[in-house]
């Protein structure tokens, strides 16, 4: 979580969410005399999130900032696009078996909680939007947060000590997310559902459900999301006996 990191890392999150593509070809060393760190900091810091080192970060970095570079990839003679796009898509689902013991945490705490707040922005909102109509079938007090800037305040004073915030996010990870997040972060428990990339966000989250995202061209897939989504709420039925009586 966000208060778990150290103020170097700090440094390392924000300016990894304003521009993770120049981070991606920036060394340890680098990125570190950037900001004023040590390159063990950094070192330390992709760890968090997941990765062995900073080599693997920043390679997952780079295929990223690659595909936002490639919308289409098919030529158009590809006529047999289909099995391709349907094999890639078996994947993204079959990657939620790796995510089991995560996910089921998440479920828990999001069984148990007093209230569930849903957050979303750009892609992700509507799957935050679908989590939150699912969830409203089987447990009560689950609302969804807006992140345009004139709601914001007025709603974040309504989230509470003992809530639980379900954020969704993948990149291009918006800033404003990022800065709702952190804010909440610091009074509440957040669970989040990202993609397999180096997500601002994951600091700021315990426990981090990720999805696969990977397309059949350079456009980003998000059926991964919602099958993740839907198996998180599936977790979350389990727990509560008064799911079958909604």
């Amino acid at each position: 979580a966000w208060n778990r990191l150290s103020d170097g890392e700090r440094r390392i999150a924000d300016r990894l969410a304003e521009a993770a593509g120049e981070v991606a070809y920036a060394s340890a060393t680098q990125l570190g005399r950037e900001l004023a760190l040590s390159s063990s900091t950094v070192v330390r810091f992709a760890q968090k999130l997941g990765f062995q080192g900073w080599p693997d970060m920043q390679a997952a970095l780079r295929r990223e900032a690659g595909a936002h570079h490639r919308m289409t990839g098919l030529p158009p003679e590809a006529d047999d696009f289909l099995d391709g796009y349907v094999e890639t898509e078996i994947a993204n689902v079959a990657y939620v078996r790796s995510q089991a013991e995560t996910l089921h945490a998440a479920g828990r705490i999001l069984a148990d909680a007093p209230r569930v707040w849903t957050l979303g922005d750009r892609t992700t909102f509507w799957i935050a939007g679908l989590g939150t109509h699912m969830l409203r079938m089987i447990r009560s007090d689950v609302q969804q947060l807006s992140v345009v800037p004139g709601d914001v305040p007025d709603r974040l004073l309504d989230v509470r000590e003992g809530d639980v915030v379900l954020a969704v996010s993948m990149s291009r990870y918006a800033r404003r997310t990022v800065q709702v997040v952190r804010g909440l972060a610091e009074r509440v428990r957040i669970v989040l559902l990202t993609d397999e990339h180096a997500s601002p966000l994951a600091p700021l989250a315990d426990p981090v459900v990720r999805f696969g995202t990977r397309g059949v061209t350079g456009l980003r897939s998000d059926v991964g999301a919602m099958a993740t989504m839907q198996a998180l709420v599936l977790s979350v039925a389990r727990r509560r006996p008064d799911a079958a009586d909604r």
